[in-house]
């Protein structure tokens, strides 16, 4: 926890809608969430602040999902990544795999989601904590 509280999650997908939908979901389940629909402004804000996750839609314009999680997960070790994504094809399922990472079939209910999000949240703070 940082002075300010739990740290957020961050959000990245080109859909405003569907950012402003899983950050609604993410503050029902008590998490701060910012969300931004540019995936290389995204590096630059976890480099910035420290999330407690990111959450990557796999199928963007100017930089695919995997592509930034690849990119964070270099330059920035330790920051727990989520995919999500409409088109979970054979492809997408095994690049995911390749990561390391999780990846969430939209549309996903609430309760789906947040567990996911908890559970990969506590994960990482069980690996912070000496």
């Amino acid at each position: 926890m940082d002075a300010d509280g739990p740290k957020p999650v961050l959000v990245v997908d080109d859909d405003p809608t569907c950012c402003q939908v899983m950050a609604e979901m993410l503050a029902v389940g008590g998490f701060r969430a910012e969300w931004t629909t540019d995936a290389g402004s995204a590096v630059e804000r976890v480099r910035g602040g420290g999330y407690a996750l990111v959450v990557c839609d796999l199928q963007m314009p100017e930089m695919p999902g995997t592509e930034l999680a690849a990119a964070i997960g270099t330059r920035y070790p330790g920051v727990p990544l989520l995919l999500v994504s409409a088109h979970p094809d054979a492809r997408a399922r095994a690049d995911a795999r390749a990561l390391g990472l999780e990846l969430l079939a939209k549309p996903f209910l609430a309760e789906v989601f947040l567990g996911t999000v908890r559970r990969l949240c506590a994960v990482a703070a069980e690996r912070l904590t000496p």
